[in-house]
């Protein structure tokens, strides 16, 4: 057993040739303007003038509530901002305190209180300030405890830890600043082996590695402590090749799986190549059965998508100059693709699309939702267009949508992602007027794929597929990206809660099934995780991965897409195909 002491801180063939049309000049994606909500800056500049890339604007202090309490401890965050409202975490801040004798800061940002009065505490970067002013006052806690919601979990399992502070007539003291803390004794006594658990200043923890845990609760001249026992989790299960299909003449994009009105389990693959084939199958738990195949006439096939019910399914088509257009396929029989009709007008590029009752969701240039009803697939129309983006070009990035429960979760490439109601209720939108309900913008990062979960907790999450590849951060060369886990509960204040990040591969795209994340990780192969429950942490180190299956034919595998389907799932590989995989629980 190992200790560790830690602290928290804070088969037929049918030609499809559909031409494209001229397409005009795409527009500048632009980002976000999403300032602090108080902030000491320069006048903001005037509409039309250019302020340097990434050069901050804005200047927060965030922690610590208004009051403090004599020998109280408590820590604070500069929070800078640019145009944009991405963070910029590489400037230098200086902390300052009116009243050394009162209250004392250092160079990060940590107030110890000294003695009782009043005192201001100032952060400044360049020509940015910020304060906050506070009351110290006289210590009159007596006494403490400490709660914890289970005393007995599994690693991955969230802990609620709150510690209350009592004065000498038994009445609860408000506002007094906790530290909480924990000491550990695991059961892998490895050496240099990662954090063995999580606990943040809001009180929630949990445990990468099993053993016994001491929670302890730190208030100005008192402690208090519970222990919590850590199991491992159990929740191994094998992949098992069931069927797969090599594509020889084209490199696979997608794949999309759906159930037909008559019940038949379907899918349909997309992919670029000499004919830009696309190929429908027949699963059934004898395999999986190619049986029919098209050409398109472009330069290739990006995405494709598939509403079941009605039959039909949406490509992307790339059509050089930065320009997309989409096509509409008749798929009711698979066995005899047929063209529908095709949308073009005003499109940008376009990297990936959503089907959601009978409207078709498209990000163009990076920063323009669309929304384009396919009532009449022969004459798709737009009905709704909700710039996304704000006063900074951006290019070059990869974006996505997905609609659940009439929610849009939209990745906007460098500019984050942004939640848009398209008919949920709650927030006011509607397919023809889709209101932006929230956005999360993290640095050095580019979102490509956006999927909503709502955890049976009552946590409503975002699950990102983040790319790391191109950024210029030198720190993070070779990290090609991860799944982050975003806390949407409260839409005004998102707050990035975990990720999943598998070592050395990426995360090109993910879905959601049930309590179950599935993750094509590129050269990480296929994965499958438990996201049950509250989630916090990294969720590989935790346990939680159920399967994982890398294409044992590709000398380089690289897999993009993954689709759940009859008790299984199926994966693209861009070097070896399609897999159709079954899972069962380890013996």
């Amino acid at each position: 057993m190992k200790r560790f002491v830690a602290l928290a801180r804070c088969a037929q063939r049918t030609a499809i040739a559909i031409a494209l049309p001229s397409l005009p000049l795409a527009a500048a994606a632009q980002a976000p303007a999403d300032l602090a909500a108080r902030s000491y800056a320069p006048s903001a500049p005037k509409s039309g003038s250019i302020t340097a890339a990434g050069a901050p604007v804005s200047i927060t202090i965030e922690g610590g509530a208004r009051r403090m309490i004599v020998g109280a401890t408590v820590p604070h965050t500069a929070r800078l901002r640019d145009a944009s409202g991405a963070e910029r975490r590489d400037v230098i801040v200086q902390w300052s305190t009116s009243d050394p004798n009162i209250a004392s800061v250092n160079q990060f940002g940590v107030v110890t209180a000294v003695r009782p009065g009043a005192v201001t505490i100032r952060a400044v970067a360049g020509s940015l300030s910020a304060e906050r002013r506070y009351a110290v006052e006289a210590n009159p806690v007596k006494s403490l405890t400490l709660s914890i919601t289970a005393d007995q979990v599994k690693t991955g399992d969230v802990v609620e830890v709150a510690a209350m502070a009592f004065d000498g007539n038994g009445y609860k003291v408000p506002n007094v600043p906790f530290l909480y803390t924990f000491t550990a004794t695991v059961e892998d006594s490895a050496v240099g082996q990662l954090a063995p658990a999580e606990l943040d200043q809001k009180g929630r923890f949990v445990a990468q590695k099993a053993g016994d845990y001491q929670i302890i609760a730190v208030a100005p001249g008192l402690v208090a402590h519970r222990t919590i026992r850590v199991a491992n989790r159990q929740l191994v299960e094998t992949a098992r090749v069931a069927a797969h299909i090599a594509m020889p003449n084209a490199a696979v994009t997608d794949v999309v799986a759906w159930r037909a009105r008559d019940g038949r389990e379907l899918a349909l693959t997309c992919g670029s190549g000499v004919r830009n084939q696309l190929v429908t199958y027949e699963v059934s738990d004898a395999g999986l059965k190619a049986v029919d195949t098209a050409s398109v006439d472009a330069k290739g096939v990006i995405d494709c998508v598939v509403d079941g019910d009605a039959g039909i399914a949406a490509i992307v088509r790339d059509g050089g100059n930065s320009r997309s257009s989409i096509a509409l396929l008749d798929v009711a029989d698979p066995r005899s693709i047929k063209a529908l009709g095709t949308f073009d007008d005003g499109l940008g590029a376009v990297s990936g699309v959503a089907i959601y009752k009978r409207s078709l969701f498209a990000v163009s240039d990076a920063r323009r939702l669309e929304v384009i009803s396919v009532d009449d697939p022969a004459h798709p129309r737009r009905t709704a267009s909700l710039d996304l983006g704000g006063e900074r070009a951006m290019s070059g990035s990869a974006t996505d949508v997905s609609v659940s429960d009439g929610i849009a979760y939209v990745a906007l490439g460098r500019l984050g992602m942004a939640v848009v109601d398209v008919g949920n209720g709650k927030f006011g939108g509607t397919l023809a007027k889709p209101t932006r309900v929230a956005s999360f913008h993290a640095p050095f990062s580019s979102t490509h794929a956006a999927y909503g979960y709502r955890s049976r907790t009552g946590k409503w999450y975002a699950v990102l597929s983040e790319d790391l590849d191109g950024n210029t951060d030198p720190s993070l060369a070779g990290q090609p990206g991860f799944a982050r886990i975003v806390d949407f509960t409260d839409p005004a204040h998102p707050e990035e809660v975990a990720r999943y990040e598998v070592p050395e591969a990426g995360v090109q795209d993910l879905w959601i099934d049930g309590e179950r994340l599935y993750v094509a990780a590129q050269n990480g192969g296929v994965r499958v995780v438990d996201i049950s429950a509250d989630l916090k942490g990294n969720l590989y180190h935790q346990g939680r991965e159920i399967t994982r299956f890398l294409p044992a034919d590709a000398s380089a595998p690289n897999v993009i897409a993954v689709q759940p389907v009859r008790g299984g799932m199926l994966a693209a590989d861009r070097a070896s195909g399609v897999w159709l995989l079954r899972l069962t629980p380890k013996e």
